[in-house]
């Protein structure tokens, strides 16, 4: 089974932990191998699928020669996150996003973006530091691919890694972290995890969005139970230094105190 997902076209170019995670998890709730292939591809197409179109690689490889010759260019950085479906929801409401968090914080100079999909691609809006050391992590080889080369034409080192969360919190310090959307994932993967990854990882502000509405735009409580959760599950020493909801996010400023 997982020699299927090493050759599927949509899944082969992911972390190898994450197959094997996957895979692991599958077999051991289906015997049959059958359902079991089904449930790990209906699992990644959860996790990764859903938000990273056919092709978005390619056609966002493509628009890099134009950011190459205008980095700041935000109109081809506009129609690079729309390729996304997570940054494509935020665009509307992106200079709000951003001015929201950095009124609750200051420009960091080391970053940390996990499971960071399309986000680099925002750096026009965050007005970070030049020398930023921007240290992106997501499943997907193509996704580093890109970025590294997209880092490189910024002038920042090419930080962009495969990692499965999962498997390991990324190591390092930091003076901010982004966890966009990420935490409901890796909480339905495995109960608990929300806590154990902020209670190590080690960042002077964490900042933290909900989806609050469905990608198909239905809301559902979303609001009230991401609010109650994140609320309750707070490891000593971090605060909430901000808390807002900006178009269909819910997001959370939270500082190491």
């Amino acid at each position: 089974m997982l020699g299927e997902l090493r050759r599927s076209k949509k899944y082969s170019s992911l972390s190898e932990d994450t197959l094997r995670r996957v895979c692991a998890r599958a077999c051991a709730r289906y015997p049959k191998r059958k359902d079991a292939l089904k449930a790990a591809k209906n699992e990644l197409h959860i996790i990764y699928g859903m938000f990273f179109p056919e092709d978005c690689h390619k056609k966002a490889a493509a628009l890099l020669p134009v950011l190459a010759e205008n980095p700041d260019d935000r109109v081809t950085h506009r129609a690079v996150l729309a390729l996304h479906a997570s940054t494509n929801e935020r665009l509307p409401h992106i200079e709000d996003f951003y001015t929201f968090i950095f009124t609750h914080m200051p420009r960091p100079r080391s970053l940390c973006d996990i499971g960071c999909g399309f986000n680099p691609f925002s750096l026009p809006w965050m007005t970070l530091p030049p020398d930023v050391r921007y240290d992106a992590f997501d499943l997907s080889a193509p996704t580093a691919e890109l970025f590294n080369s997209y880092f490189t034409l910024k002038g920042l080192e090419p930080r962009a890694h495969v990692c499965d969360i999962m498997q390991g919190v990324p190591e390092g310090e930091w003076d901010a972290a982004f966890l966009f959307k990420l935490l409901p994932l890796l909480e339905q993967q495995e109960k608990g995890f929300t806590h154990r990854l902020l209670s190590v990882l080690n960042a002077r502000y964490i900042i933290i969005t909900y989806p609050i509405k469905s990608l198909g735009g239905r809301e559902k409580g979303m609001t009230a139970h991401y609010s109650a959760f994140m609320e309750g599950v707070l490891p000593r020493g971090l605060m909430v230094a901000a808390r807002e909801i900006i178009g269909n996010e819910l997001v959370y400023v939270l500082k190491n105190v």
